[in-house]
């Protein structure tokens, strides 16, 4: 909530975004030869943080102008979205490759795909 207030739910959403491209990005580079703390530790800690930095502001984003008289409906739409939508997409994934590493990167260019509508946003509040 802090960030939220100093930098306005758009910036932290796209800011989490970024570090989550990051993330994923040393997952899709690392080499398994490097052992735990390096191929799985490091970009894990950076994904749980920009997952961190995601949720709080899509769920605000979710519910941001909805009636009171649908507020609770408005909040249930998006936690679902939250509950069905990562798994339908990571499914679909998988489903489409055997290669973890080209699912990494396949997660990469969704982030992306994410982090310019985001950026389309953040640039039409100024």
């Amino acid at each position: 909530p802090k960030l939220t207030g100093k930098f306005g739910n758009n910036k932290v959403l796209l800011s989490g975004e970024i570090i989550l491209a990051i993330g994923l990005f040393l997952l899709a580079i690392s080499n398994p030869a490097n052992g735990y703390w390096q191929t799985i530790f490091v970009p894990m800690v950076i994904l749980g943080l920009g997952q961190g930095l995601i949720l709080a502001p899509v769920t605000s984003a979710g519910v941001y102008e909805a009636p009171d008289e649908l507020a609770g409906i408005a909040s249930g739409v998006t936690n679902t979205m939250h509950q069905i939508g990562g798994p339908i997409g990571l499914s679909l994934i998988v489903a489409t490759t055997t290669n973890f590493q080209i699912q990494v990167w396949m997660m990469i260019a969704f982030t992306v795909i994410s982090m310019l509508i985001v950026a389309v946003f953040v640039n039409n509040k100024k």
